[in-house]
């Protein structure tokens, strides 16, 4: 019995072990259509690289669709090749069936090699990259004054030229009907020196001659920052920043730097191509304009941790004639956006009401009112209730304090509902006025700074104002005035001196020292007749001397304009993300940034962006009232990057 229990055990685990080898049998077959290999590509290596790369990574072919396998075969690479930054395999499917296996490979250090044919035609390859393709520059555009009107010259008629190349001093030049483009180029390591002298050989003053002094440049990736993606955004104006371009794309850079700049000379990548280009301004007939520029070449942000060192000299320069004078404030941590009204509902907007200022606490309750005894007992309850809301909010996200966008509440609306002054609460929120000060003392007792709203107009009494008309109807009792010069320019002393006393009332009264300045900025226009609307023919930013003089008279406040340019950076904390640029000029230089963009939060690439803002120093608003699913993005952005420093 024992004997046949045996051999039925022994029958039993042989049986086993048959199936066990039949099903790895089966796993040694041929693998399907979907798990055979396409294409291995390690994307970024020159040739003899990529086949050396390919054999050492000892591992079978059909092994890389295993993650595990490939990233130790990879780490192991990679330890080989020091000089390589190895980035995360793509595995996708091949389009004629089976998978393609593409792995991004940055040269640390990538080769460069530049070349000017005997026609004076340019090649430049960077790694495994060649960006310009017997390249030769040409003209685009050209606007002139004839008999002092603006006009352009026929097309055809412009562009028709003859070519001639001196291979001893390196000079192409291009013969016009207008004049001649000399361009002299000596190739150096990893950049080429690039001179130009642009002959206005006519009798008609030039006002803007655009120029290619390239075509194409043949990035394998559009560059990474804001404005590549547009036809014109990445030209640099050497009067209000740094006169260098820098083109990240990833496994590379390029920088086109313009030396001897004036203000009517422009450089940059410009077009759908992304040429090289040169813009020059207001060059008078038989004139020739001269410029130096240096197109440069290294590593990108795949491989390195500061692409833009490729610039640095050009924005040491700048930051020499523009030095760093912006706020010394070392707390980071977000600021709370405080919103208690709503244009939408104030008297300006609806008529008669018993809410004239607007007030809605973050929801709109059309029965609120304040006009009465019993309303105002209530507006106080709800006042001090959101209050503790937004002060048990601050805590939660660890925020350094809060900004009132609307102290005055909202009676007027657009473009005048936010009044941003301050020193007029008592009679334009008398509701408010007489609650404020132990208002913001909540906040201050809880550890957190307060702020408010300002705006960059001057608040005034319109002329025609009825007082026994609607509250609605037009013209409304006030209107936001422009200060400006006799010649209608932003009167700075002015601008100035407005925006100080407002600081300076909400800084004694409240003890303020966080402050959002609207509409920094002077509009020109006029209403359409047909439609009403008003039109702006002129838009322009106020200087930024404003702001550097508003900081050094309240060291203590943190001010965030609006709007901003390149040159606010070296002052204040403007509103928005702070440029890769506007650090490598300013390392101190920060913003506060808004997060506008609907639900960012939702997406992993924009909340990467948002998270490499605070990594660079930058502060995050959020709003208080509700929990905002965009408020706990935040947290946890803060909380990462905590955890890493």
């Amino acid at each position: 019995m024992r004997r046949l229990q045996f051999l039925r055990a022994v029958s039993l685990v042989v049986g086993l072990l048959l199936l066990f080898s039949a099903a790895i049998a089966r796993d040694k077959k041929a693998p399907s259509e979907e798990q055979t290999i396409a294409e291995v590509v390690l994307d970024g290596l020159r040739q003899a690289d990529q086949r050396a790369a390919l054999k050492e990574l000892d591992i079978e072919t059909e092994s890389l669709l295993d993650r595990v396998l490939l990233d130790k075969a990879l780490r192991q690479l990679q330890a080989a090749h020091p000089q390589w930054a190895i980035g995360v395999a793509d595995i996708t499917p091949s389009v004629e069936g089976g998978m393609n296996v593409r792995i991004p490979v940055a040269y640390r250090h990538p080769q460069v090699e530049l070349k000017v044919n005997a026609d004076g035609t340019l090649n430049a390859c960077v790694g495994a990259d060649q960006l310009l393709k017997n390249s030769l520059p040409g003209v685009y555009s050209l606007q002139w004054l004839v008999n002092g009107k603006p006009e352009s010259p026929e097309y055809n008629w412009m562009l028709q030229h003859s070519e001639s190349y001196q291979a001893a001093t390196g000079t192409l030049q291009l013969s016009y009907q207008w004049g001649t483009l000399n361009l002299t180029l000596h190739p150096e390591q990893d950049r080429l020196a690039m001179g130009v002298d642009v002959v206005n050989t006519s009798e008609n003053p030039f006002t803007h001659l655009k120029l290619w002094l390239t075509s194409g440049v043949l990035f394998p990736s559009t560059p990474k920052g804001y404005g590549w993606t547009e036809e014109w955004a990445v030209i640099t104006h050497a009067d209000e920043q740094p006169s260098a371009v820098v083109a990240d794309y990833g496994r590379g850079t390029a920088a086109l730097c313009l030396f001897d700049a004036t203000k009517h000379v422009n450089a940059g990548f410009g077009g759908r191509q992304h040429q090289v280009c040169l813009t020059i301004d207001d060059l008078p007939a038989h004139a020739t304009q001269h410029a130096t520029l240096s197109l440069r070449f290294g590593p990108g942000g795949d491989a390195t941790d500061d692409p833009y060192a490729i610039a640095a000299d050009r924005y040491h320069d700048f930051a020499a004639l523009h030095p760093w004078q912006g706020p010394d404030w070392p707390d980071r941590r977000p600021i709370e956006a405080v919103f208690l009204t709503s244009s939408e509902m104030g008297a300006g907007t609806v008529g008669v009401t018993g809410n004239p200022r607007g007030w809605t606490f973050g929801h709109e309750d059309k029965t609120f009112e304040t006009e009465t005894p019993a309303g105002r007992a209530h507006f106080k309850e709800l006042l001090w209730a959101y209050a503790k809301n937004a002060i048990d909010q601050c805590k939660e996200m660890n925020a350094q304090g809060m900004i009132v966008w609307a102290i005055e509440g909202e009676q007027y609306p657009q473009v005048i509902s936010y009044i941003g002054t301050p020193y007029m609460l008592p009679e334009l929120a008398p509701e408010m006025d007489v609650l404020a000060d132990a208002w913001f003392k909540l906040f201050t007792d809880a550890g957190l700074r307060t702020g408010v709203c300002v705006r960059s107009q001057q608040l005034t009494q319109h002329p025609n104002y009825d007082p026994k008309a609607p509250p609605n109807q037009r013209p409304l009792k006030y209107y936001e005035h422009d200060l400006r010069d006799k010649d209608g320019n932003t009167d700075i002393p002015a601008v100035i001196e407005m925006l100080d006393k407002k600081i300076s009332y909400a800084h004694k009264r409240w003890g303020c020292t966080l402050f959002y300045v609207d509409s920094n900025t002077i509009c020109d226009g006029k209403t359409d007749p047909a439609t009403g609307k008003f039109i702006c023919t002129r838009w322009e930013l106020y200087p930024a001397a404003i702001f550097a003089e508003l900081g050094r008279r309240h060291p203590d406040c943190l001010i965030a304009p609006e709007e901003s340019y390149f040159l606010y950076h070296a002052s204040t904390a403007a509103l928005g993300a702070t440029s890769r640029v506007a650090h490598a000029v300013w390392p101190k230089a920060f913003s506060i940034n808004l997060l506008q963009k609907p639900n960012w939060w939702a997406n992993a690439n924009d909340v990467a962006a948002v998270e490499s803002y605070v990594r660079r120093g930058d502060v995050l608003f959020f709003e208080a009232g509700w929990r905002s699913p965009a408020n706990a993005a935040v947290k946890a952005i803060y909380q990462r990057v905590k955890r890493e420093r």
